[in-house]
């Protein structure tokens, strides 16, 4: 209902036990293939009660033959009262992994186009050990989002401009 009310027309699904066959048959194509493998811990407060969840995602990304796997360390509130802990938990623990750690503000969906480009322009290949990122391909990712950011907001920018100075 969202894509109809956005103007985006669907051919109707059928009624399939395969989500991905069903997608494919109302006209929509996957943007990417990626499996997550969590391990996840509850962090708690001085009394033991949990307040927060620390994962450890493992995402591989199924780029044509290739799998490439990106490490991130995710912290999550169990409930809205206790978010503002997650700060101070993200600065502790960079403050004593920094040296292994860094933040990462791109979501899987990004950062996994970005690698998918990136290979594409063959400009990650030495930036990959046996299928996983290497700290040095998380610069490259890192300024490709950008830019890709910096695109679609120029492009929005134009757009509404154009339409402005046209209406």
């Amino acid at each position: 209902s969202l894509l109809a009310e956005a103007g985006i027309q669907l051919c109707e699904a059928p009624d399939m036990v395969d989500p991905a066959r069903s997608l494919r048959a109302a006209g929509l194509t996957p943007l990417q293939t990626r499996r997550t493998r969590r391990h996840a811990r509850d962090v708690v407060d001085a009394s033991g009660i949990p307040f927060a969840e620390l994962a450890l995602d493992v995402v591989t990304y199924e780029i044509g033959a290739r799998e490439i796997r990106h490490h991130e360390l995710e912290i999550e509130a169990q409930n809205v009262a206790h978010a503002a802990s997650l700060g101070l938990i993200a600065q502790d623990l960079l403050a004593r992994f920094g040296d292994v750690l860094r933040l990462w503000r791109s979501g899987k969906l990004a950062t996994g186009l970005a690698v998918q480009e990136l290979l594409r322009e063959g400009n990650l290949d030495d930036h990959v050990t046996g299928g996983n990122l290497r700290p040095s391909a998380y610069d490259l990712v890192e300024r490709h989002v950008a830019a890709t950011t910096r695109d679609r907001r120029a492009g929005a920018d134009g757009a509404l401009t154009h339409r402005g100075a046209a209406g």
